[in-house]
């Protein structure tokens, strides 16, 4: 299983500096590949959020020089492995998608957040908008990528879904609701469980389920994916021929094994080759189904724009 490693800077300013600077950009490149020397890593994902629209070309340049340079710190010359973490919205313009994905080997679109902490509840990822919601969800996102050039690399776009949903404390079960303070997010487990007990209505304008709970004498709305509407999720990425999907993140499905038995249902049988084409692997290697999930994972939560797309 190839490991990279994941490279996270978070402040413009701090992004838009170093993008700028020829001299940083090499610091940096040579800082990666030091990190993954020391961890005997295959790659590195690069994951910078926002990147200013003001470093638009210095940002391809950067993921460019530094895909170059892992290549060639290859032992075996082989390909080496350079990605980078893709907003959901592209609220700054800093991301050139086309030219991102033909220097790269892909971007790892982190589809969550379109309902966020600081603004009213709603689902954290939305199969669809429209209805009683905004235009953005996960089919407007994928659309996005794939208009701005990305139609030629679909093998490359990998789509992030997420493994936690969010709640917010609202005065009643109105929806869409207005938030009483800052959401909060809860993993999987916790929210299956919770639906259990309270029960769950599915939103069928985005294809996402919630429900209400009642907790010290606050009422929360929470929204969240069960294993079917994140299942229609991952069959709709399938149907879009992209290059497979991420999780943010592992563990937060806790004990809850049907968003795995989902994710195999939905991609063994694209993947698995016919027996009779199979390389089986010297004796006492693993089972050679045991990496049929073409799966990128990002490494970091989403950082959150001060204005949701509403």
């Amino acid at each position: 299983t190839p490991v990279a490693v994941t490279i996270t800077l978070f402040d413009n300013a701090a992004i838009d500096a170093l993008l700028q600077d020829p001299a940083a950009r090499e610091q940096a490149i040579e800082t990666c590949l030091e990190v993954m020397a020391v961890h005997g890593a295959d790659g590195v994902n690069i994951d910078f959020e926002f990147v200013p629209g003001s470093s638009r070309d210095a940002f391809v340049t950067f993921m460019a020089d530094l895909k170059l340079a892992v290549m060639d710190a290859q032992p075996n010359g082989g390909d080496g492995h350079v990605t980078l973490a893709g907003p959901a919205v592209d609220w700054t313009e800093g991301y050139d998608y086309d030219a991102l994905l033909a220097v790269t080997d892909g971007i790892m679109v982190m589809g969550y957040g379109y309902h966020y902490g600081g603004g009213d509840p709603g689902p954290n990822a939305p199969l669809f908008g429209g209805g009683i919601w905004g235009p953005y969800s996960v089919a407007w996102t994928i659309d996005d990528y794939l208009s701005h050039g990305g139609d030629s690399y679909r093998d490359r776009i990998f789509f992030g879904l997420p493994w936690y949903g969010r709640r917010w404390p609202v005065a009643n079960t109105a929806v869409p609701g207005t938030s009483l303070g800052t959401g909060k997010a809860v993993w999987f487990d916790v929210a299956l469980s919770e639906a259990a007990q309270y029960g769950a209505t599915y939103d069928v304008d985005s294809h996402t389920p919630y429900y209400h709970k009642e907790s010290d004498g606050v009422l929360w709305q929470v929204w969240y994916d069960d294993v079917a509407s994140f299942g229609e999720k991952l069959a709709y990425i399938d149907d879009q021929g992209l290059g497979g999907i991420g999780l943010w993140a592992l563990g937060y499905e806790g004990d809850e094994a049907g968003y795995w038995a989902a994710i195999a249902e939905q991609f063994t049988a694209s993947i698995v080759a016919p027996p009779d084409e199979v390389e089986f692997p010297d004796a006492g290697a693993t089972s050679p189904t045991s990496d049929v999930v073409s799966e990128e994972v990002d490494s970091t939560g989403p950082e959150e724009p001060e204005v949701g797309p509403e």
